[in-house]
């Protein structure tokens, strides 16, 4: 099963604790959305983070794969479970 954790706040701990439990049995994955792009921590899951959203923050596309929101709705398309923190 394909999972993608949503984070949409920079210091939520459980839904990235829950990712990467999840990362043993499924192809789990974690996209970064409005105030989630300041989240620092490290992950060895493939990371996404809206372009849109780093931009109004002023960040750099340093932190995963930044995506357009037409690319965003393609990614969320290709997962059979989609969990939001």
């Amino acid at each position: 099963m394909r999972i993608l954790h949503i984070i949409r706040h920079p210091r939520e701990e459980m839904g990235w604790q829950v990712a990467e439990a999840q990362a043993g049995r499924h192809e789990v994955a974690v996209l970064l959305l409005q105030d989630g792009v300041l989240s620092r921590r490290e992950t060895a899951l493939p990371l996404y983070a809206s372009a849109v959203d780093l931009e109004a923050r002023g960040l750099p596309a340093d932190r995963g794969k930044p995506l357009s929101d037409a690319e965003i709705v393609e990614v969320l398309a290709a997962h059979d479970r989609l969990v939001t923190w």
